[in-house]
């Protein structure tokens, strides 16, 4: 994967940053949860019914993102050098690492 540093911008990285700590320090506030992706995703897939609003909720607004930023700016190109074999491999090992480690870094790292 290639970093396109010439048109990175510290105002749009910090800004992001914002937008997630605040919203990781709501959900934690208001919900008490913490803001991982893997938990969330997962917690998708169990059969109980009182908290798939909120998940449902933060998943559909990290696929929309990308569509709302498309609205303003050119999204960036993403350039991967290697096969669909080696990163579905890649993927499959990480999320067996965040099933042994209770989560992923976003959540634990973030909060």
């Amino acid at each position: 994967m290639i970093i396109d540093w010439t048109h990175f911008t510290p105002g749009s990285a910090l800004a992001g940053g914002m937008v997630i700590g605040i919203a990781t320090a709501v959900l934690l506030l208001l919900a008490g949860r913490i803001a991982g992706i893997s938990g969330i995703v997962g917690g998708l897939f169990k059969l109980r019914g009182d908290d798939m609003g909120w998940r449902i909720a933060f998943v559909s607004g990290l696929i929309m993102a990308p569509l709302v930023w498309q609205l303003f700016s050119e999204l960036p190109l993403i350039q991967i050098d290697t096969g669909y074999g080696l990163l579905a491999l890649a993927g499959l090992i990480v999320g067996v690492g965040t099933r042994y480690g209770s989560g992923c870094t976003s959540g634990h790292g973030v909060c």
